[in-house]
């Protein structure tokens, strides 16, 4: 008598709890690989990117420093310091105390 009484509340009990599955969500994309305290690596992508940029900016500073280095070093010529008085450099005269 009190056995199909207890497997019904068993039963019944079965059903209301569901069973602990951890859902696995696989849409990572297959290229990321993840790593312990480390960086991953780069897409490829962005490392030719980064590439082109670079070498895109020093072939400009090149070019330029090449075809036009008044840009960089100025217009005029540098002065020359051993033409430069003691009174232009603010040094007093030597019998001044």
């Amino acid at each position: 008598m009190l056995s199909p009484l207890i497997r019904a509340a068993v039963s019944a009990r079965r059903a209301m709890v569901t069973p602990l599955r951890v859902p696995v969500r696989r849409s990572g994309g297959g290229h990321h690989a993840v790593r312990y305290r480390q960086a991953t690596d780069p897409d490829p992508y962005y490392v030719r990117y980064s590439m082109f940029l670079s070498s895109f900016m020093w072939f400009w500073i090149f070019w330029h420093m090449w075809h036009s280095p008044e840009e960089v070093f100025g217009h005029f010529p540098y002065p020359d310091p051993s033409k430069w008085t003691n009174e232009e450099l603010g040094i007093p005269p030597d019998d001044e105390e």
